[in-house]
């Protein structure tokens, strides 16, 4: 695949799924320090609201506590984005999509056919990772909780309701994914993927869906 020319690197990147009333989710990808953070937001009738951001660790982290993006491409409605420290590679593709729910959550209250952005993460090790997965700490405009293994709840004072969940396997990713979850803060990483030989690829998936 021939990819396009990156991005510009110092302008916030947006990439958002919304409804025919305009109100959805979004991702801001943005320059900090040496690599890209982002953050995940709601879009209500009131405005923009932040949900939580990207934990960014050090450029001397093998294995960062969030993937360390330093490229980004645009694709119409999609995102690719690639880093590498001394012993990985991570590459992300983010895309808004519609069916991320395929049965009713009842814990959101989100139906089947629910849009929102899917994350797919995938890791080239070179040895066995001390931690890895994407981190994120919730900011404080919005209450978020934990839901168990049904994901990550934030409830708008507009009413509208938005659920960060780990996405099962598909047809292109090994093993699954697992959420992490406490209040103020969640982490996706890879489940049941033990490699017994480096280098090995890892890959982890999870969306952003919302439900007004």
């Amino acid at each position: 695949m021939t990819l396009p020319s990156p991005a510009d690197p110092t302008g916030p990147e947006v990439l958002a799924a919304l409804d025919a009333q305009g109100r959805g989710v979004r991702v801001e990808f943005k320059k900090q320090g040496d690599r890209l953070g982002h953050t995940l937001c709601a879009v209500t009738d009131q405005g923009v609201v932040s949900l939580c951001t990207s934990v960014e660790d050090t450029a001397v982290a093998c294995f960062p506590a969030s993937p360390p993006w330093t490229e980004l491409y645009r694709q119409q409605q999609t995102l690719l984005l690639t880093g590498a420290t001394s012993q990985g590679h991570w590459s992300l593709t983010v895309r808004a999509a519609v069916e991320i729910v395929s049965q009713p959550a009842a814990v959101a209250g989100l139906q089947p056919g629910s849009h929102g952005l899917i994350f797919d993460v995938a890791c080239r090790l070179k040895a066995e990772p001390t931690t890895l997965g994407s981190g994120y700490r919730c900011t404080e405009t919005v209450p978020g909780q934990p839901q168990g293994d049904d994901g990550f709840l934030w409830t708008n004072q507009g009413g509208g309701q938005i659920l960060a969940l780990p996405l099962p396997a598909d047809s292109h990713t090994r093993g699954g994914t697992a959420l992490m979850a406490e209040t103020g803060r969640l982490r996706f990483e890879p489940s049941g993927q033990v490699p017994g030989q480096y280098p090995a690829t890892v890959q982890w998936r999870y969306a952003l869906c919302c439900s007004f």
